[in-house]
């Protein structure tokens, strides 16, 4: 990982002698940097002592709950996060919508909060929920969502089909066979099932 950012770094800072800085650095009053750490690398490297920065002094005020949740909002915004990454940053926004809201919630209030981290996202809350329910698969289904291999749309479909069959497609995938393949198995199963 570190060589990954080294090189990442290089590349940020060819394109930051040709372009220039596009975007400044955001850091909290204190200095903590919100938004920008590979661009700071990309700037020393070329031997910059000085760069812009936005200081971020109302979410500083806003409190550590702010704080956290724009984090994993740039995250998403502006790396490149690995699928199985995006599900885990919107089940924790969820979480802390929920924290925010009442104790005891109903089920009108858990939708309202999967709408307001769609809107977040920039995703739809049908998406959303697809993404909370990958994490509910056994980990190999997981793996092979996050390679790529299984896409999202399959991975909620099996994750709607009971836990014997997520066992089995487990079970297969660790035996080696092609993941894609025995997903389409079962969606087609079914199908046919449903007909």
């Amino acid at each position: 990982v570190a060589q990954a950012v080294l090189l990442d770094g290089v590349a940020l800072a060819d394109s930051i002698k040709k372009n220039g800085l596009r975007n400044p650095i955001e850091i909290l009053p204190d200095g903590t940097i919100i938004a920008g750490r590979l661009r700071v690398h990309a700037a020393k490297l070329l031997g910059w002592t000085e760069i812009d920065v936005i200081v971020l002094d109302d979410l500083a005020a806003a409190g550590a709950v702010a704080i956290e949740q724009y984090l994993i909002e740039q995250s998403s915004e502006r790396r490149y996060l690995s699928p199985l990454a995006r599900a885990r940053c919107i089940k924790h926004l969820l979480a802390i919508e929920e924290n925010r809201g009442p104790a005891c919630k109903t089920a009108g209030q858990t939708e309202t909060f999967k709408v307001n981290v769609a809107k977040r996202m920039n995703m739809s809350s049908r998406n959303v929920n697809r993404y909370l329910v990958v994490l509910e698969l056994p980990v190999s289904l997981q793996q092979a969502f996050d390679r790529g291999e299984v896409s999202l749309i399959n991975a909620g479909k099996i994750a709607r089909m009971n836990a014997s069959v997520h066992r089995e497609i487990a079970q297969r995938i660790k035996k080696g066979e092609n993941a894609a393949e025995v997903v389409g198995e079962y969606l087609v199963a079914r199908a046919k099932n449903e007909d």
